[in-house]
């Protein structure tokens, strides 16, 4: 199976304009935030069996509570990411076990509580934006083992670096023993490498396409795999060309290698520019240069500068929505951390340290 580049890159955060005709504009119907437009509006008999549990994004029941698909949009929920911050993420956090929060807060979870209604609950493959959405998140998880080279690490080598589980497997504070992951029989669950995924559809109930027989481990999904030599369950797939690790801020990744996962057959710190009729990387490539060029700074100097000035000019606001999804998926304000944000301001609450967050 070769999955399309094109389809795999697809969505872009910064780009979003180039496939809302296709999916629907950012324009919701007033007071029912019924999809209004695109292929996948409220009105077509696909969509309008779809399991849109919150009638809005603050409760459960009410006039809006019906199976049409919704978005609500509110910009308060969206990630306040810009390519410079990610690139600054994903080359500073060289460590599983400090990237994995990053990508599972803010990379991934804030794009579901930004839509909310079907992408906010269980049921978020309802809304066609889950699977683009969900493409990005793999693309920004191989952005970060290409840009540190995990990709020339070997299966067989893969370490605590590589990947650990963040799930709390030990006893430390009487919150942490509550959080202990456990499994049916009540014995402490330790994720590895090696730890089958598991996949059920229902209560030890596999799907027909995926018995448990073949569920993958982490080490057997370590490799995209190739034309020559297919990954887990006989795949092969590469990202294609990538706005990102193609502007010249990647050039804080290994330098002289050749991207393997993402901008793939491409060299890192080729000198490739950007399409000039993207203002985004436009703006993005002329501070960079300005930066390095005329004020002396490096690479790495750079894009730290870049990233601290994006993120200063978009604070996050936190809303008890987002703090709610949020601790729905076991994680807390300090996963969340970007460069610029005040470790005092994402310390844990009483509220959020007594939650129990089994994944």
């Amino acid at each position: 199976m070769i999955l399309s580049p094109q389809i795999l890159i697809i969505l872009y955060y910064v780009r979003l304009s180039l496939i809302l005709p296709f999916f629907g504009s950012n324009t919701t119907a007033p007071s029912t935030y019924y999809v209004k437009d695109g292929l996948f509006n409220a009105d077509n008999f696909l969509f309008n069996r779809v399991s849109s549990l919150p009638s809005n994004p603050q409760q459960n029941t009410g006039p809006n509570f019906d199976y049409h698909l919704k978005r609500y949009m509110n910009p308060q929920n969206a990630p306040k990411l810009d390519p410079s911050q990610i690139m600054q993420t994903v080359y500073t956090k060289k460590k599983y076990q400090d990237f994995c929060p990053w990508i599972c807060s803010n990379a991934h979870q804030g794009i579901h509580t930004f839509f909310a209604f079907s992408m906010a609950t269980m049921y978020s493959p309802d809304d066609p934006f889950f699977w683009l959405h969900h493409c990005n998140v793999d693309r920004f998880l191989h952005l970060w083992l290409d840009c540190n080279e995990y990709d020339k690490i070997s299966k067989s080598f893969l370490g605590t670096d590589h990947f650990m589980s963040i799930n709390p497997t030990t006893k430390g504070t009487q919150s942490e023993a509550n959080d202990i992951v456990k499994d049916a029989n009540g014995n402490p669950v330790v994720f590895t490498a090696d730890t089958p995924i598991t996949f059920y559809v229902g209560p030890n109930t596999a799907p027909t396409y995926l018995p448990a027989t073949q569920f993958p481990t982490v080490r057997s999904l370590w490799t995209c795999g190739t034309d020559l030599v297919p990954g887990w369950n006989g795949l092969k797939y590469r990202y294609g060309i990538d706005d990102l690790a193609k502007n010249v801020i990647s050039s804080v990744c290994a330098p002289g290698n050749t991207w393997t996962y993402v901008n793939y057959g491409s060299k890192k710190r080729s000198g490739d520019t950007h399409s000039e009729t993207d203002s985004i990387y436009q703006n993005i490539t002329q501070t960079f240069m300005y930066l390095t060029e005329e004020k002396g700074m490096t690479p790495q100097e750079a894009v730290d500068k870049m990233a601290w000035d994006n993120c200063m000019a978009n604070p996050n606001v936190w809303t008890e929505e987002s703090k709610k999804i949020l601790r729905g998926i076991g994680l807390t304000p300090s996963s969340t951390k970007r460069i610029c944000d005040n470790a005092e301001d994402l310390k844990d609450d009483e509220e959020w340290e007594g939650m129990s967050h089994h994944m």
